[in-house]
């Protein structure tokens, strides 16, 4: 079966390999619950211990992910605030060009 882009011309589908895993720092959320499941009944039940440790893992990963999020949340931020900066110099600029440089280009 073909897919049609926007143009309405037939493309390939895109590649399983292309859609594999674009950022290997991501977990998706459908794993982790299985990381707090209980075992299958026909298997043998998982050791207290055993499963302790997998819940701290658990929760450091989550620790972790949230740290993560904060960083880029935190980084963007700061992306914006010198977009808007570098496009409010811009602005002046053009007013400056506008009406002083512009309007007495002759003289200058």
């Amino acid at each position: 079966m073909e897919y049609e882009d926007k143009a309405g011309k037939p493309s390939r589908p895109p590649s399983p390999k292309q859609n594999v895993r674009k950022n290997l720092d991501f977990e998706p959320l459908s794993t982790t619950a299985l990381i707090l499941e209980d075992r299958p009944a026909n298997l043998p039940a998982k050791p207290a211990e055993e499963a302790q440790k997998h819940r701290q893992q658990y929760e450091e990963m989550v620790v972790q992910a949230k740290k993560r999020e904060l960083k880029e949340a935190q980084r963007r931020k700061k992306q914006l605030e010198e977009r808007c900066k570098v496009e409010e110099s811009i602005g002046n600029a053009v007013l400056t060009w506008n009406n002083e440089i512009l309007p007495n280009w002759e003289t200058m």
